[in-house]
């Protein structure tokens, strides 16, 4: 019983917090409906890892960290009030 409530509760939570689908971005940036947006998205993730196996995703993760960097690190040295 406490089981089940744990799960129905997690399940719950998760469903409040998640992101949007993917493809509302896209739906909304070439007026596109949701769904088909929805679908596409969907279909190019699949495939991208199907193909390129767990070394695609490995790679786009990589190439993600380096734009948070260069972001981080960009946002560091341009922060107000740094004397120059």
């Amino acid at each position: 019983m406490y089981c089940t409530i744990g799960v129905l509760m997690t399940v719950i939570t998760l469903c409040l917090i998640s992101p949007p689908p993917p493809g509302t971005s896209l739906s909304v940036i070439i007026d596109l409906n949701v769904t088909v947006a929805v679908v596409m998205s969907t279909s190019v993730a699949l495939l991208y890892t199907m193909f390129g196996q767990i070394i695609s995703v490995v790679y786009t993760d990589i190439v993600q960290l380096l734009f948070i960097t260069t972001g981080l690190v960009s946002l560091h040295n341009h922060r107000p009030g740094k004397s120059s």
